[in-house]
């Protein structure tokens, strides 16, 4: 005789609604070296965040933030050097 298995439950859905936004912090601004406007400069590392929030009242319940820096087995420091665009007088 094989085992048998536990008694399947009907699905119901969740007793509260919740949602989930997702943010890419990939670049960042900065002043141009003229002066005027702005330029996008990358991050050497990549960020995620993910906000869950209430349905009903909007509150946030729960972030969690993942970069691609958790992934890496070796945690070296980055080398300080100037990530702009242009060269420091």
């Amino acid at each position: 005789m094989g085992r048998r298995l536990p008694r399947q439950r009907p699905l119901q859905p969740p007793a509260k609604p919740f949602y989930a936004v997702a943010k890419v912090n990939n670049v960042m601004t900065a002043a141009k070296p003229e002066g005027v406007g702005d330029q996008y400069v990358s991050y050497d590392e990549p960020q995620v965040i993910v906000q869950f929030y209430d349905g009903d009242t909007g509150k946030l319940a729960y972030a969690e933030g993942l970069s691609t820096a958790d992934a890496k087995s070796e945690r070296k420091v980055a080398p300080k050097v100037s990530r702009w665009p242009y060269k420091n007088k």
